[in-house]
């Protein structure tokens, strides 16, 4: 990578990797959630990364370059130890409370890199770019907020 240019095509397309490996893995985490407010958040959490997906998809098209699917490691290893959360936790509470950190794991992941990609947009004065990115930003700070008061009010108390 000779500029910064080249690192945040790099950072972009790790993160449609990301994103498409997070979309795979949602079905199978609110399929074992027992609660049901947690469901419901693992199902939106779904839909919201499916319009992140979109959203880079369009950054790719605006760019003039093809977007290639493949694997991110980083998120390879977060989705192997919520595997590990729904394989062996001892109660369904439990496994409630690590599909909760599982989720929040992924998502601080994505608002690292997607803080990182709306500053250097900025950067490389492609503010349409940055403006759309925010929006995925936006989503994940609010599945923050919502996976932490379902911990906190729920899902936490009863795995206890």
């Amino acid at each position: 990578m000779k500029d910064l240019g080249d690192l945040f095509t790099y950072i972009l397309g790790d993160m449609y990797c990301a994103e498409h490996q997070i979309l795979t893995a949602m079905p199978t985490m609110s399929g074992k959630a027992s609660d049901d407010d947690l469901r419901a958040a693992l199902e939106q959490l779904r839909r919201d990364t499916q319009a992140q997906i979109d959203v880079l998809t369009e950054v790719f098209a605006t760019l003039g370059i093809a977007a290639k699917p493949g694997l991110c490691p980083a998120i390879g290893s977060i989705l192997v130890e919520s595997g590990l959360f729904m394989s062996e936790a001892a109660k369904c509470e439990t496994r409630d409370a690590g599909l909760i950190a599982a989720a929040q794991t992924l998502g601080h992941y994505k608002i690292a890199r997607y803080g990182t990609l709306i500053a250097w947009a900025d950067e490389l004065g492609k503010s349409d770019i940055a403006e759309q990115l925010r929006a995925n930003l936006a989503r994940e700070h609010a599945a923050d907020a919502k996976l932490s008061k379902l911990g906190q009010t729920e899902v936490n108390k009863e795995a206890a």
